[in-house]
């Protein structure tokens, strides 16, 4: 008789062997797509890297910078201060709101005012309008009736939550500074590269400032 020692693999069957190969076949076919996966982001990293969409990017982040810079000095610098009066005064009543809102116009444009003063206000009465130094922007309106002084700050998108504005306008630049193949690189890159111009344009547009940068405050 045989007395050989049992062997300490059990035996495979057919199937078991199938099986198997069925298994490492799968692990080389996913290998294989992750090494083709990660060739094609290489080389599309790598076009991104080398293409004219980069220079774009570079030259729109350069334009974020200095609007950022501006924006500060604009905010920080003295006002140039303009007296003048109020033109009229109109009260609104906004239905999504369910409220009434009142107005003065001052220059030209009308302006927000706490109900408290519209009462007081007359046509006539003297302001003073605080103007920023670099961009013409209506930083604060002053005046007093009823023996009670206000300070309006009109709504300006440069300066809600200031410097939030400035702040955010340094991030494309910061993405570039630290490419990476990666979701954040991917995103901020083709929202600087496709939204980046608008955003800038809607700056320069926003409440007629283009116009007052190049022609002075019209008061």
């Amino acid at each position: 008789l045989f007395e050989g020692k049992p062997s300490s693999r059990p035996h495979q069957t057919a199937q078991e062997f199938s099986q198997e190969e069925r298994l490492k076949r799968a692990r080389e076919v996913a290998k294989q797509a992750g090494r083709e996966r990660a060739a094609i982001e290489k080389a599309f990293y790598e076009r991104i890297k080398r293409g004219y969409l980069i220079k774009y990017a570079h030259l729109v982040s350069f334009l974020f910078i200095v609007l950022a810079l501006l924006t500060i000095l604009n905010y920080f610098l003295p006002y140039q201060e303009n007296p003048t009066v109020i033109k009229s005064k109109a009260m609104h009543y906004f239905y999504h709101l369910q409220e009434d809102r009142a107005f003065v116009e001052v220059c030209d444009h009308s302006y927000r005012i706490p109900i408290s003063a519209f009462f007081n206000a007359k046509r006539g009465d003297s302001v003073v309008v605080e103007v920023s130094s670099i961009f013409n922007d209506v930083m604060n309106i002053r005046f007093e009736t009823g023996g009670v002084k206000y300070v309006l700050h009109p709504h300006e998108s440069l300066y809600t939550y200031f410097p939030l504005v400035p702040v955010l306008m340094l991030i494309p630049f910061l993405n570039l500074i630290f490419m990476e193949p990666d979701v954040r690189f991917y995103i901020i890159f083709f929202l600087t590269v496709f939204l980046g111009t608008a955003f800038l344009f809607y700056i320069f547009l926003d409440g007629g400032r283009i116009t007052r940068i190049l022609e002075g405050f019209p008061c």
